[in-house]
Protein backbone atom coordinates (compact mmCIF):
# COMPACT_ATOMS: atom_id res chain seq x y z
CA UNK A 1 0.00 0.00 0.00
CA UNK A 2 2.59 2.31 0.55
CA UNK A 3 4.53 1.35 -2.14
CA UNK A 4 1.06 2.38 -3.69
CA UNK A 5 0.91 5.61 -2.52
CA UNK A 6 4.53 6.83 -3.19
CA UNK A 7 4.37 5.62 -7.07
CA UNK A 8 1.05 7.52 -6.96
CA UNK A 9 2.47 10.64 -5.67
CA UNK A 10 5.59 10.46 -8.34
CA UNK A 11 3.77 10.45 -10.64
CA UNK A 12 2.58 13.88 -10.48
CA UNK A 13 6.14 15.11 -10.69
CA UNK A 14 6.71 18.72 -9.76
CA UNK A 15 2.78 19.10 -9.12
CA UNK A 16 2.80 17.14 -6.05
CA UNK A 17 3.92 20.78 -4.59
CA UNK A 18 0.60 21.66 -4.63
CA UNK A 19 -1.01 19.25 -2.12
CA UNK A 20 -0.40 21.07 0.89
CA UNK A 21 -2.07 23.75 -0.88
CA UNK A 22 -4.81 21.81 -1.05
CA UNK A 23 -4.58 20.34 2.02
CA UNK A 24 -4.63 23.72 3.60
CA UNK A 25 -8.28 24.27 2.17
CA UNK A 26 -9.69 21.26 2.98
CA UNK A 27 -8.84 22.61 6.39
CA UNK A 28 -10.32 25.76 6.14
CA UNK A 29 -13.68 23.96 4.49
CA UNK A 30 -13.27 21.72 7.26
CA UNK A 31 -13.95 24.57 9.47
CA UNK A 32 -17.27 25.77 8.00
CA UNK A 33 -19.04 22.69 8.46
CA UNK A 34 -17.34 22.29 12.24
CA UNK A 35 -19.15 25.59 12.12
CA UNK A 36 -22.21 25.43 10.46
CA UNK A 37 -23.07 21.71 12.89
CA UNK A 38 -21.76 23.05 16.19
CA UNK A 39 -24.58 26.17 15.38
CA UNK A 40 -27.80 24.00 14.48
CA UNK A 41 -28.09 22.45 18.05
CA UNK A 42 -28.19 25.85 19.64
CA UNK A 43 -30.34 27.02 16.71
CA UNK A 44 -32.95 24.60 17.78
CA UNK A 45 -32.83 25.37 21.31
CA UNK A 46 -33.41 28.86 20.75
CA UNK A 47 -36.40 28.21 18.26
CA UNK A 48 -37.80 25.94 20.50
CA UNK A 49 -37.09 28.81 23.75
CA UNK A 50 -36.13 31.95 22.60
CA UNK A 51 -35.57 32.57 26.48
CA UNK A 52 -32.47 30.67 26.54
CA UNK A 53 -30.50 32.57 24.34
CA UNK A 54 -31.38 36.29 26.49
CA UNK A 55 -28.06 37.05 27.75
CA UNK A 56 -26.33 36.41 24.48
CA UNK A 57 -29.26 39.08 22.74
CA UNK A 58 -28.56 41.56 25.68
CA UNK A 59 -24.57 41.29 25.28
CA UNK A 60 -25.19 41.96 21.78
CA UNK A 61 -27.65 44.75 21.91
CA UNK A 62 -24.55 46.37 24.05
CA UNK A 63 -21.75 45.68 21.91
CA UNK A 64 -23.18 47.00 19.02
CA UNK A 65 -25.91 49.70 20.96
CA UNK A 66 -29.00 48.13 19.12
CA UNK A 67 -32.27 47.06 20.23
CA UNK A 68 -34.42 44.34 18.92
CA UNK A 69 -37.02 42.04 19.48
CA UNK A 70 -36.65 38.17 20.42
CA UNK A 71 -38.33 37.76 16.76
CA UNK A 72 -35.73 40.20 14.80
CA UNK A 73 -32.87 38.09 16.53
CA UNK A 74 -34.43 35.05 15.25
CA UNK A 75 -34.55 36.30 11.88
CA UNK A 76 -31.22 37.54 12.28
CA UNK A 77 -29.76 34.26 13.05
CA UNK A 78 -31.62 32.56 11.29
CA UNK A 79 -30.35 34.34 8.06
CA UNK A 80 -26.75 34.28 9.58
CA UNK A 81 -27.14 30.28 9.57
CA UNK A 82 -28.54 30.40 6.33
CA UNK A 83 -25.85 32.51 4.65
CA UNK A 84 -23.13 30.17 6.30
CA UNK A 85 -24.98 27.12 4.73
CA UNK A 86 -24.97 29.13 1.45
CA UNK A 87 -20.79 30.23 2.09
CA UNK A 88 -20.39 26.66 2.68
CA UNK A 89 -21.91 25.43 0.04
CA UNK A 90 -20.08 27.55 -2.58
CA UNK A 91 -16.68 26.28 -0.87
CA UNK A 92 -17.71 22.83 -1.67
CA UNK A 93 -18.37 23.27 -5.33
CA UNK A 94 -14.93 25.60 -5.89
CA UNK A 95 -13.53 22.79 -3.58
CA UNK A 96 -14.49 20.32 -6.21
CA UNK A 97 -14.00 22.07 -9.18
CA UNK A 98 -10.19 22.50 -8.04
CA UNK A 99 -9.89 18.91 -7.63
CA UNK A 100 -11.34 17.87 -10.97
CA UNK A 101 -9.40 20.56 -12.34
CA UNK A 102 -6.24 19.46 -11.22
CA UNK A 103 -6.90 15.14 -11.54
CA UNK A 104 -7.74 16.69 -15.46
CA UNK A 105 -4.41 18.36 -15.63
CA UNK A 106 -2.42 15.33 -14.60
CA UNK A 107 -4.08 13.38 -17.28
CA UNK A 108 -3.73 15.60 -20.05
CA UNK A 109 0.36 16.55 -19.10
CA UNK A 110 0.79 12.72 -18.60
CA UNK A 111 -0.70 11.77 -22.21
CA UNK A 112 1.58 14.07 -23.65
CA UNK A 113 4.67 13.07 -21.97
CA UNK A 114 3.85 8.98 -23.12
CA UNK A 115 3.62 10.23 -26.46
CA UNK A 116 6.49 12.06 -26.29
CA UNK A 117 8.31 8.82 -25.01
CA UNK A 118 6.96 6.42 -27.79
CA UNK A 119 7.54 8.17 -30.53
CA UNK A 120 11.09 8.33 -29.29
CA UNK A 121 11.88 5.18 -28.49
CA UNK A 122 13.61 3.26 -30.90
CA UNK A 123 11.93 1.53 -33.38
CA UNK A 124 13.11 -2.44 -32.29
CA UNK A 125 11.61 -1.69 -29.05
CA UNK A 126 8.27 -0.20 -30.60
CA UNK A 127 7.56 -3.42 -32.15
CA UNK A 128 8.06 -5.65 -29.14
CA UNK A 129 4.55 -4.54 -28.26
CA UNK A 130 1.16 -4.51 -30.06
CA UNK A 131 0.39 -0.20 -31.17
CA UNK A 132 -2.88 -0.80 -29.36
CA UNK A 133 -0.93 -1.13 -26.11
CA UNK A 134 0.31 2.34 -26.41
CA UNK A 135 -2.88 3.76 -27.61
CA UNK A 136 -4.34 2.17 -24.43
CA UNK A 137 -1.26 3.63 -22.06
CA UNK A 138 -1.84 7.09 -23.42
CA UNK A 139 -5.69 7.20 -23.54
CA UNK A 140 -7.27 4.82 -20.88
CA UNK A 141 -4.73 4.26 -17.96
CA UNK A 142 -3.71 7.86 -18.31
CA UNK A 143 -7.65 8.42 -17.35
CA UNK A 144 -7.81 5.67 -14.79
CA UNK A 145 -5.02 7.38 -12.71
CA UNK A 146 -6.44 10.56 -12.66
CA UNK A 147 -9.59 9.50 -12.34
CA UNK A 148 -9.86 6.51 -9.87
CA UNK A 149 -6.31 7.76 -8.29
CA UNK A 150 -6.11 11.39 -8.10
CA UNK A 151 -9.65 12.62 -7.99
CA UNK A 152 -10.65 10.04 -5.76
CA UNK A 153 -7.76 10.16 -3.79
CA UNK A 154 -7.74 14.37 -3.56
CA UNK A 155 -11.65 13.72 -2.41
CA UNK A 156 -10.74 10.99 -0.03
CA UNK A 157 -8.41 13.99 1.78
CA UNK A 158 -10.99 16.07 1.67
CA UNK A 159 -14.18 14.30 2.92
CA UNK A 160 -11.62 12.51 5.59
CA UNK A 161 -10.39 16.01 6.84
CA UNK A 162 -13.69 16.85 7.46
CA UNK A 163 -14.70 14.05 8.93
CA UNK A 164 -12.05 14.44 11.80
CA UNK A 165 -12.84 18.05 12.34
CA UNK A 166 -16.83 16.73 12.75
CA UNK A 167 -15.31 13.86 15.08
CA UNK A 168 -13.49 16.28 16.93
CA UNK A 169 -16.51 18.72 17.59
CA UNK A 170 -18.68 15.68 18.92
CA UNK A 171 -15.74 14.99 21.14
CA UNK A 172 -15.91 17.86 22.29
CA UNK A 173 -19.80 17.50 22.78
CA UNK A 174 -20.23 13.82 23.96
CA UNK A 175 -16.78 11.81 23.91
CA UNK A 176 -18.60 8.38 25.16
CA UNK A 177 -21.19 8.71 21.84
CA UNK A 178 -18.42 9.19 19.96
CA UNK A 179 -16.20 5.82 21.24
CA UNK A 180 -19.14 3.91 20.61
CA UNK A 181 -19.18 5.45 16.99
CA UNK A 182 -15.92 5.07 16.26
CA UNK A 183 -15.79 1.64 17.34
CA UNK A 184 -18.90 0.54 15.97
CA UNK A 185 -17.93 1.92 12.40
CA UNK A 186 -14.41 0.89 12.62
CA UNK A 187 -15.53 -2.84 13.10
CA UNK A 188 -17.79 -2.71 9.86
CA UNK A 189 -15.17 -0.86 8.10
CA UNK A 190 -12.40 -3.73 8.82
CA UNK A 191 -15.38 -6.51 8.20
CA UNK A 192 -15.96 -5.27 5.18
CA UNK A 193 -12.30 -4.77 4.04
CA UNK A 194 -11.75 -8.25 4.65
CA UNK A 195 -14.58 -9.59 3.05
CA UNK A 196 -14.14 -7.35 -0.02
CA UNK A 197 -10.83 -6.10 -0.85
CA UNK A 198 -9.26 -9.15 -2.61
CA UNK A 199 -12.55 -8.87 -4.82
CA UNK A 200 -11.54 -5.03 -5.59
CA UNK A 201 -8.72 -5.68 -6.94
CA UNK A 202 -9.30 -8.86 -9.28
CA UNK A 203 -11.80 -6.91 -10.51
CA UNK A 204 -9.71 -4.26 -10.99
CA UNK A 205 -7.35 -6.20 -12.70
CA UNK A 206 -10.22 -8.04 -15.18
CA UNK A 207 -11.04 -4.77 -15.92
CA UNK A 208 -8.35 -3.38 -17.36
CA UNK A 209 -7.22 -6.33 -19.02
CA UNK A 210 -10.54 -6.49 -21.01
CA UNK A 211 -10.33 -2.89 -21.61
CA UNK A 212 -6.67 -3.60 -23.08
CA UNK A 213 -8.79 -6.70 -25.00
CA UNK A 214 -11.35 -3.71 -26.42
CA UNK A 215 -8.65 -1.28 -27.65
CA UNK A 216 -6.73 -4.50 -29.43
CA UNK A 217 -9.31 -5.69 -31.50
CA UNK A 218 -10.77 -1.95 -32.81
CA UNK A 219 -7.49 -1.08 -33.82
CA UNK A 220 -6.72 -4.44 -35.25
CA UNK A 221 -10.59 -4.09 -36.97
CA UNK A 222 -10.05 -0.69 -38.55
CA UNK A 223 -6.40 -0.80 -39.25
CA UNK A 224 -6.88 -4.43 -41.00
CA UNK A 225 -10.25 -3.51 -42.20
CA UNK A 226 -9.10 -4.59 -46.58
CA UNK A 227 -7.69 -7.87 -45.23
CA UNK A 228 -10.74 -8.53 -42.78
CA UNK A 229 -13.38 -7.80 -45.44
CA UNK A 230 -11.08 -10.17 -48.53
CA UNK A 231 -11.64 -13.25 -45.69
CA UNK A 232 -14.92 -12.18 -44.73
CA UNK A 233 -14.19 -12.55 -40.65
CA UNK A 234 -16.00 -9.55 -40.22
CA UNK A 235 -17.99 -10.88 -37.76
CA UNK A 236 -14.90 -12.50 -36.09
CA UNK A 237 -13.55 -9.02 -34.61
CA UNK A 238 -17.49 -7.97 -33.89
CA UNK A 239 -18.04 -10.69 -31.65
CA UNK A 240 -14.50 -10.20 -30.30
CA UNK A 241 -15.38 -6.51 -29.09
CA UNK A 242 -19.11 -7.23 -28.32
CA UNK A 243 -17.66 -10.15 -25.76
CA UNK A 244 -14.77 -8.42 -24.07
CA UNK A 245 -17.32 -4.89 -23.55
CA UNK A 246 -19.76 -7.20 -22.25
CA UNK A 247 -17.40 -8.46 -19.44
CA UNK A 248 -15.62 -4.73 -19.16
CA UNK A 249 -19.02 -4.13 -17.87
CA UNK A 250 -19.94 -6.60 -15.85
CA UNK A 251 -16.51 -6.08 -14.32
CA UNK A 252 -16.37 -2.61 -13.82
CA UNK A 253 -20.03 -2.69 -12.20
CA UNK A 254 -19.33 -4.78 -9.32
CA UNK A 255 -16.51 -3.07 -8.74
CA UNK A 256 -17.99 -0.26 -8.38
CA UNK A 257 -21.27 -1.24 -6.42
CA UNK A 258 -18.64 -2.55 -3.91
CA UNK A 259 -15.95 0.21 -3.18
Amino acid sequence: MKSFVKKSIELLGSDKKKIPKFLLIFLLASVLDMAGIGLIGPYIAMILDPTIADDFFQSAEIFFDIEKSHTDWIILSSLFLLCLFLIKTAVSIWINYLIVKFSMAQQSRLRVELMDIYQNIPYSKYLYRNSSNYIYSIQTLTQHYAVNIVLSGMKTMSDGIVTVAILLLLAWINIEALILLVVLLGFIVFVYDKIFRKKILTLGELTNKTEGKIIQTINEGIEGIKEIRILGCENYFLNKVKDNSIDYHKYYTESQAIT
